[in-house]
């Protein structure tokens, strides 16, 4: 992830579709945890997942995936909003701009461009999931850093 301005942390929770239930997830957010192995009954094939937080006034330039084999979920957490109550945390996928609600996923392919913008007074906080693509059987070649 490069951001142009402002900071972001990502923090990710499991990888390879593997839980451990001693550490990682299970220990350090259980919730997640939790929603992560249901996931992974629904036959999606999650790959990974983790927080993801962008601070105030922060840009993450525009950027892609490096593969089509996979798809990804954002799932709005804290939100900010201005002080009119609009939206200040913008996600752009090619000529589409959206906001984050919480509670309301935003999915998408992340093989496309995309980038974040918080012009928020306060961080913007996302859990992200990133599956198998569906129509995708040999998963062999995704990139699971």
């Amino acid at each position: 992830m490069t951001i142009t301005k402002g900071h972001g942390l990502a923090l990710k929770l499991m990888r390879y579709g593997n839980l451990d239930k001693n550490t990682g997830c299970a220990v350090e957010a259980p919730a997640a945890c939790s929603l992560f192995a249901k996931l992974n009954n629904t036959g999606l094939r999650p790959i990974r997942a983790g927080y993801s937080a962008l601070e105030p006034n922060a840009w993450i330039r525009p950027h892609f995936g490096m593969t089509n084999m996979q798809l990804k979920f954002h799932l709005g957490l804290i939100v900010p909003t201005t002080s009119a109550m609009k939206q200040c945390a913008f996600f752009k996928v090619g000529n589409s701009t959206k906001g984050w609600e919480e509670g309301k996923i935003l999915f998408f392919d992340d093989s496309f461009e995309h980038e974040v913008e918080n012009r928020c007074e306060s961080e913007r906080v996302v859990f992200q999931v990133v599956f198998a693509h569906p129509d995708i059987a040999d998963t062999s070649e995704l990139d699971f850093s």
